[in-house]
């Protein structure tokens, strides 16, 4: 991934909003990039809903898409994915213990086992504290 390439969301509201009811939800933006290869894609999501519903209603308005559009398509896939890590790190501790990477990979639309999740941080933990730091992360979307 180069760090310097804008992130391009090709998406546009009504090619998310299938069934025509006027607003996105997480599960619609899930099953509209669901087939994607790229993670970033699927980072998008937390972003999306965790910055851009204004409301809180868990719901993504045509406007509060607008808004994300502008804003998204002037970041970089590396800032999407610490903007990502960040809304997983509650603690603000600069790394993920397992209950965090969890709640990120289901914010992404992911069906992960703890299992699953372990052997993940084992693979990434590169200095053996058991948690995900951001740089660690960053090459998990590389």
């Amino acid at each position: 991934m180069c760090e310097d390439e804008l992130y391009q969301f090709d998406l546009s509201f009504d090619d998310i909003d299938t069934e025509k009811v006027g607003y996105l939800t997480r599960e619609s933006v899930l099953k509209a990039i669901f087939q994607s290869e790229s993670s970033v894609d699927r980072l998008v999501i937390p972003v999306l809903f965790n910055e851009f519903d204004i409301n809180q209603d868990n719901m993504i308005s045509r406007d509060e898409f607008d808004v994300f559009l502008t804003q998204i398509r002037k970041l970089t896939k590396k800032e999407i994915a610490k903007k990502a890590f960040q809304i997983a790190d509650t603690e603000n501790t600069g790394s993920l213990d397992s209950a965090q990477f969890l709640r990120l990979a289901t914010l992404m639309g992911m069906e992960c086992t703890n299992k699953e999740i372990q052997a993940t941080i084992k693979s990434l933990d590169q200095n053996g504290n058991n948690t995900i730091e951001l740089d660690e992360f960053l090459e998990l979307i590389e």
